[in-house]
């Protein structure tokens, strides 16, 4: 899970502005809300404390995280599928250039070394992307089986 992933998480679990108080404010005729008071020869109003998770159960605010890593895993898993597909895109269209290349290979002893050199760059570059493609495959692998784990936690 990369670092916005885990950002979001954390600030879905942490109650927000528990304490805090909100000042409405009116300055030079416009609505102003600050977390300071207003100042003197302004209008002060303090609304009621707020907080994102106020009277929310702890089994609620369980859910909610829960909830939030399921679409969190669900994006790193459209995001991974993505980017096989990229990755199999420019595989084809490096090969599909060395193959294009190999044919103007001519029918020589020069041309038959550059026609080798090609075939061997052509495995290079299929090796290159089939170990990216694997890793990323097991990247999305790993996210399925978290997610796998966490709806049935639901359950649980």
């Amino acid at each position: 899970m990369d670092f916005r992933g885990m950002f979001c998480i954390a600030i879905l679990l942490v109650p927000v502005g528990l304490h805090a108080e909100i000042y409405q404010c009116v300055n030079q005729g416009k609505m102003v809300f600050s977390d300071q008071p207003c100042g003197d020869s302004q209008k002060t109003v303090i609304l009621n404390e707020t907080s994102t998770m106020q009277g929310m159960s702890e089994d609620k605010i369980q859910q909610a995280g829960k909830h939030t890593k399921e679409v969190l895993l669900k994006d790193q898993i459209k995001r991974g599928q993505e980017k096989i597909k990229v990755l199999r895109k420019q595989m084809k269209n490096e090969i599909a250039y060395l193959r294009y290349k190999k044919l103007h290979s001519r029918n020589n002893l020069a041309g038959a070394t550059w026609e080798e050199s090609i075939s061997t760059e052509m495995e290079a570059v299929t090796s290159k992307y089939k170990i990216q493609i694997d890793l990323k495959q097991d990247e999305v692998r790993q996210y399925r089986e978290e997610l796998k784990e966490l709806k049935n936690s639901y359950t649980d």
